[in-house]
């Protein structure tokens, strides 16, 4: 187990707690503030930032809308005696969500991406395309610290494993339906991902 050394407990906290929402509200807040809280939950740790947006785009490209706030938590040592979390917990819970039959519409990702889409403001580019891309992960990343070079690493990763992510859908178990799905979908998200103007 990942919250155990040594017969000791990891405190850990998931960002509904945090947010001192009850679970029913676990979609109540934006990835924009779920970062900024994450950053302050950990002392300004931009590693915890950057590891969240990652998850964030991750969820995006595989199109798992269920990475609420009660998906999202952080993690202290068990020797930290600061009121600052150490890390974020493992990831878990991402799945294809789109890829299974009749998926669930709530929409791109479980959560706005920024603050102000929780009340129907969206960025000039959502709102030409109708979906978001890369523009706006842009906008997310340094509105929460992020340095644009790190930002352009963390999409160029995801773009430059577009073939190999393919060629294991290709290969896996999954019935020919959910590859085909899995697979336009994997290729939309990363086309759309590389718009940024």
């Amino acid at each position: 187990r990942y919250d155990r050394k040594n017969g000791n407990k990891f405190h850990q906290e998931d960002l509904a707690q945090a947010f001192n929402l009850q679970s029913d509200n676990k979609y109540a807040k934006s990835y924009e503030e779920a970062l900024n809280l994450s950053r302050k939950m950990s002392g300004g740790k931009l590693s915890v930032v950057k590891e969240l947006f990652n998850r964030i785009v991750l969820a995006y490209i595989i199109g798992n809308d269920d990475m609420h706030l009660k998906n999202i938590s952080l993690i202290k040592d068990t020797d930290n005696k600061t009121p600052f979390y150490d890390n974020l917990t493992p990831n878990y819970d991402q799945l294809l969500v789109h890829a299974f039959p009749n998926p669930p519409k709530i929409g791109f990702l479980a959560l706005d991406l920024l603050k102000e889409e929780v009340d129907g403001i969206f960025s000039e580019m959502y709102n030409k395309y109708g979906f978001y891309t890369g523009y706006d992960f842009y906008v997310l990343g340094d509105r929460v610290g992020l340095r644009k070079p790190v930002i352009k690493s963390i999409l160029e990763n995801y773009f430059n494993k577009e073939n190999d992510v393919i060629d294991i859908i290709k290969n896996s178990f999954m019935p020919d339906e959910m590859k085909d799905t899995a697979t336009s979908l994997i290729k939309d998200r990363i086309k759309a991902l590389k718009i940024i103007e």
